[in-house]
This record gives structure tokens, sequence and C-alpha cells, in this order.
């Protein structure tokens, strides 16, 4: 059996919890695997909130920002909806972005 970096990743995760869930996501931030960064979130958000905030400072960072819009809407209902954020603290990092609206925060 070839061990494939798929493999070697669940390994690691799976059997010996080797990697701390920021490192999980970052793992996945770094090879811009869009939809395994909100399955982590999904898995490990609730043991660590901050995953979500992580997740939007990263997708706010992709240009155009309408690449990862989807990503970034299950973002912000997430940090909505589990009160992870306030508002101003998500505009504030939103604000960074050199492609976000205001017009993307109205999930919230």
């Amino acid at each position: 059996m070839r061990l494939t970096k798929p493999r070697l990743f669940y390994f690691l995760t799976a059997n010996h919890g080797w990697f701390s869930y920021n490192e999980i996501v970052q793992y996945h931030m770094d090879a811009n695997e869009y939809e395994h960064i909100i399955a982590a979130c999904r898995k490990y958000g609730d043991k660590d909130r901050n995953l979500w905030v992580k997740a939007l400072s990263y997708f706010a960072s992709i240009t155009p920002i309408d690449k990862v819009k989807r990503e970034m809407e299950e973002v912000l209902s997430s940090i909505e909806r589990d009160n992870i954020l306030p508002p101003l603290q998500v505009i504030q990092i939103l604000s960074q972005s050199e492609t976000a609206t205001l017009g993307l925060v109205k999930v919230l």
C-alpha cells in the first residue's frame, strides 16, 4: 500500500491525533482545499471556535472573493449562529480584504 499525502493525513489525524485542530485547518489552507477547510471547521469547530475565525480571515484573503462566496456564507452563518464574534469584529476582519464588500455580511 502506497502512503499518499491524503492517506498519511488521515492516518495521523484519525489514529493518533498528532495534529491540533488548528494545524488540521492550516494543512488544508496551505493546499487551498476550500471544501476541506469547511469540513474541518464543521467537525472540530465545536471544540475550537477560533477555527471559524481563522477560516474567515483566510477566505477574506482570497482574490477574487467571488471564488469562495459559498464558503464565506457558511463561515459567516456559523460565526453568527454560534455567536463566535460580534458583527463589528467580523467587519474589521473583512475590511482587511481587498475584494470583500459589506454586501457579503448581509448574512449577519
